[in-house]
């Protein structure tokens, strides 16, 4: 299903969605240090630890239909693999990119493609 979904954090997009663009294969979402990110829908932990960009922490989550989501550049991990998690729990606090910049980098991929997660996440 498109759209509907709840937002990973609160904030505005600093980055928008640029799939051709290294690094831009999702959105940069804007926050404070230590804010809460949540996954955005039912699913399973399948990676939390070491953000391989050196900045940070990464939490991937995978669920149905083959998706799977990436939280990017967060700090406190509150999940580990194989964890359940639903729709709104804390699965981390944000942290901060190697720029230093307090966003979140939110990933929607679906058989390993990059998809636009504007799409997916409810309006507001």
């Amino acid at each position: 299903q498109r759209g509907g979904w709840m937002w990973p954090t609160q904030g505005q997009i600093a980055r928008g969605f640029a799939p051709k663009t290294e690094g831009r294969h999702g959105v940069d979402i804007a926050g404070l240090p230590g804010q809460p990110v949540v996954a955005v829908l039912d699913g399973v932990v399948a990676y939390s630890g070491k953000d391989p960009s050196g900045a940070g922490n990464l939490v991937l989550v995978r669920h149905d239909n083959n998706l799977l989501t990436a939280y990017s550049h967060t700090r406190d991990l509150y999940v580990g693999e194989t964890d359940r998690v639903k729709a709104g729990d804390p699965i981390a606090t944000l942290g901060a990119n190697t720029k230093q910049e307090s966003v979140l980098r939110f990933e929607v991929r679906q058989d390993g493609n990059a998809l636009n997660p504007m799409e997916f996440l409810s309006a507001r």
